[in-house]
């Protein structure tokens, strides 16, 4: 029989090497770990707050950065090109949302549909 407290231990263990394990699945099956898109989108994210506040009325890109929605309206997003670390014929495009910080991959490409985005799923 199990003590009480290995078994409490086991839990926590077990969501702390499932939440390392998580990766973004893309629409070409390909697998982009979630540390690497944290990383990337917590940098848009600073940068994007930063761009934010020099940027002139109705200017929509500022340092690489696009921008979309108002800080009035708690709709705003940040936009840019990510390169994930192998090489591939998708390009891909990091989306993050403030004041939320919900972050979106996109992967973009020529398919039979022609020119796609789609998002890639948490997993």
């Amino acid at each position: 029989m199990r003590s009480p407290h290995l078994v409490y231990l086991s839990v926590i263990f077990g969501f702390f090497i499932f939440e390392i394990a998580a990766v973004y699945k893309c629409p070409s099956q390909q697998y982009i770990d979630d540390f690497t898109i944290n990383t990337a989108a917590n940098n848009l994210y600073e940068k994007g707050l930063q761009f934010n506040f020099g940027r002139h009325p109705g200017q929509s890109e500022c340092g690489g950065i696009i921008f979309s929605g108002s800080t009035a309206n708690h709709d705003l997003t940040f936009t840019r090109a990510f390169r994930p670390p192998f090489t591939t014929v998708m390009s891909y495009k990091l989306q993050v949302s403030h004041p939320s910080k919900q972050i979106t991959l996109i992967e973009c490409g020529i398919t039979e549909e022609g020119y796609t985005e789609k998002a890639c799923q948490k997993q």
